[in-house]
């Protein structure tokens, strides 16, 4: 065989050598093995957990059934985000835009997720800040709670829960 065609045969198995070498070190899928429910074990070992399942939010009840400004509303229900949820109020006195919007009660927490509890204010706010993207902004005025029968729901990244009657006094 001639001499140069066998040293590029050689360099062309060496490079595809390397080729395939450096393939294999740094382009390997992750591997993940199921441990227990919920974990993985990925090839370097490390315990991955997925993150909770999203849940539906729902409201189950409102206590007390009414109040005055100032009176501490709780919800008990279920799908509450820790930090950010929004309790929405509805009623055709909240109007305001050109039609009729629901106002919010902004940032309410909730230690185990199926417990909010705050205090009535004497005004509200224009948007469920928990759904508001990067960047969106929200009118900073003040919408009067509305006095008489109002709906009231729960609003965060999980969605929007039923609603329940309220009586603002």
């Amino acid at each position: 065989m001639n001499k140069k065609i066998l040293i590029t045969i050689i360099v062309i198995v060496l490079l595809s050598g390397v080729g395939i070498f450096a393939w294999l070190q740094f382009a390997e899928p992750e591997l993940r093995v199921k441990e227990k429910p919920g974990h993985y074990l990925t090839q370097d070992e490390d315990i991955v957990q997925d993150p909770p399942p999203i849940e539906m939010l729902k409201i189950k009840n409102i206590s007390p059934a009414s109040g005055l400004v100032g009176t501490k509303i709780i919800i008990n229900g279920f799908g509450f985000h820790p930090t950010d949820n929004d309790i929405a109020f509805l009623s055709p006195e909240t109007y305001w835009q050109g039609r009729n919007r629901p106002a919010y009660v902004n940032y309410i927490p909730s230690q185990d997720g199926t417990t909010l509890s705050f205090n009535l204010p004497e005004l509200l706010g224009a948007c469920a800040m928990s759904l508001l993207g990067e960047g969106e902004g929200c009118p900073d005025f003040g919408i009067t709670l509305p006095e008489g029968v109002v709906q009231i729901s729960v609003v965060n990244r999980n969605g929007e829960s039923n609603s329940l009657p309220f009586t603002v006094r």
